[in-house]
This record gives C-alpha cells, structure tokens and sequence, in this order.
C-alpha cells in the first residue's frame, strides 16, 4: 500500500512539473490562430490547427499530410467587452484621505494584427520529421503598456498581453501507426517599465520624475 502511494506521488509530481500551466498571456490563448480555431472558441488541439499547429498541438505535426508545405495567413480582431459593474468603492480611507465609489474600469484597447502559420515537412521517410510556425504581429503597436488607474479595479491586470508580437516554433514527428510525439517553444517579448520619484518638501525646488521601459524576448518550451 505504502509502494502504491509513492509511485501515484511520484506520477503527479512529474504530470505537476511537465504539464503546461495556463498563463493567458496572447491572443492564440484567448482565441486561438486561424478563423475555424477562433469560430470554436479556441478549442483548435483535436483537430490540429492545420497550418497553426505549431502552437495548437506540436505532436500534430508529425500526422500524414497530402501537401509537404502549408501556409496560412490572416488578420485577426478582437474587441474586448465587459460586463459593466458600477458604484463600487475604489477609494477608502486606508489608502487616501476620503472614501469614493466609481465602476470597474472596461476601457481595454482593440487587437488589431496579423496572423502567419507554415508547415514543412523536413524528412517524410524519417518519422515524417515535420517543422511549424506560428506568428502574431501587431499592426497598431509594437508593444503597449498602461498601468492602469490607481485604486480602480479591472477584470484583467494584463492589458497589453495582446498587443505585443510572438513567435512560436514546433517540431513533431511519427513514432507508430497513430503515434505521434512534438515539442514546442513560444518566443514572446516582455515590456517591463519603471518610474523613479523624486519628491521635493521645499516649494521652492522642483520634484523629479524619471520613467524607463525596455523590451526583451523571453524562450519558453
């Protein structure tokens, strides 16, 4: 019985430390590549995404195809739309000199961008070893970043998680008859910023401020 216990802890551990977690951080989260992927809702694994299987299911990838090469290309848009929540406290005495009510703040920016997927199949005879890609670009901005209005709740603290480019890379192959195997790697880019604050207690001498942001690409498996 004590044998059972460990080989079940020792199984969730690893399903706890392989398994994907789930950051809703881009729009292939939210909805998914390709039209058929964002009409279902974002459920695009089962049936492989076709030329966007890169980033939807990677083992796909190894699947027979008919053509060796596959390209897909499209825009995608997306409007964000809240339920309105009004008339709740977002200020208070704890944190200011008064207490406030105002409304959840809903004021999230549209995702306008483009949207590329490719297949290749590197060595049919071997395993059908088969590469793909996914890309987002978007078409409004490079990247985004608003903080947010101080004391106001928002229903997602992430606003710019859509408005910033990924990339993501995928290789799957065929082990046995209906047996297929893929790793993949998402290439995203953070935007991180910071302000420093000088405060000045003399009317006489001007306070400071100073902002810096900066953009790095972070690999992910």
């Amino acid at each position: 019985m004590i044998q059972m216990i460990r080989i079940r802890s020792a199984v969730a551990a690893s399903l706890l430390v392989f398994l994907p977690s789930a950051a809703m951080a881009n729009l292939g989260d939210l909805q998914g590549f390709g039209s058929r992927t964002a009409a279902l809702g974002g459920a695009g694994v089962a049936w492989g995404s076709g030329a966007f299987a890169a980033y939807s299911n990677p083992a796909e990838l190894g699947a027979q195809r008919d053509k060796r090469l596959q390209l897909s290309w499209g825009l995608a848009f997306d409007r964000p739309m809240f339920t309105p929540i009004h008339n709740v406290v977002i200020e208070n005495k704890a944190i200011s000199d008064k207490d406030r009510t105002g409304d959840v703040d809903t004021g999230y920016r549209d995702t306008l961008g483009q949207e590329v997927g490719a297949t290749l199949v590197l060595f049919p005879e071997f395993h059908n070893i088969t590469f793909g890609t996914a890309i987002f670009f978007p078409l409004d901005q490079l990247a985004y970043l608003d903080t947010g209005e101080a004391y106001v709740p928002e229903y997602v603290m992430y606003r710019a998680r859509t408005q910033r480019p990924q990339v993501q890379l995928g290789l799957g192959g065929k082990i046995a008859d209906r047996w297929h195997v893929g790793v993949g790697a998402s290439l995203a880019f953070s935007l991180t910023g910071n302000a420093f604050v000088f405060l000045q207690t003399n009317n006489a001498k001007a306070s400071t401020m100073r902002f810096a942001a900066s953009i790095k690409p972070k690999l992910a498996p």
